[in-house]
């Protein structure tokens, strides 16, 4: 059986107003996935390279944290795709719109958890807005996502915060 008379005047209307606002959602998940790509990246460093009393407890923890991220960077690159954007396409990219300040010494304990801790508020901030904005309005999905990870860059940054000597 087919359905001919379903009325979804604001559906589409809100659909119409999302093709509208596509290309600057695109932008501002690329803007995340950069940043969320450059903390993964400095949070695998830190986790290899990190010495002192606590190594074994911090490499863990670091180690946990940058398996979160994978996902977290790829549901956003997901995501941008499924909304016909295109992804960052190379590590030059990535590099110039990432906007977090790099750990100088991933050997020094407190430099990583304050410096890691940092970058995900910073992180979190950023979410923060976007979510604040209208931007993601017209699209519940992409809102949901980016709740979440705003949830799980603030966990980040309040487990990094119980470390810090």
């Amino acid at each position: 059986m087919v359905i001919t008379n379903l009325k979804q005047p604001e559906t589409h209307g809100l659909r119409r107003e999302f093709e509208t606002v596509k290309s600057e959602v695109n932008y501002t998940l690329n803007s995340i996935l950069a940043d969320q790509f450059s903390l993964l990246t400095q949070t695998w460093i830190a986790h290899w390279n990190i010495r002192g009393n606590l190594f074994y407890t911090l490499h863990n923890l670091l180690g946990e944290q940058y398996q979160k991220l994978i996902k977290m960077v790829d549901a956003v690159a997901e995501r941008n795709r499924q909304l016909g954007g295109k992804t960052l396409l190379s590590l030059s990219e990535i590099s110039s719109r990432n906007s977090l300040k790099p750990i100088q010494n991933p050997e020094s304990q407190s430099e990583v958890v304050s410096g890691l801790e940092t970058c995900h508020l910073q992180v979190a901030k950023e979410i923060r807005d976007i979510l604040a904005s209208d931007l993601l309005s017209p699209d519940p999905v992409t809102v949901d996502l980016m709740t979440e990870q705003l949830k799980n860059h603030e966990k980040m940054a309040w487990v990094l915060n119980a470390h810090k000597m």
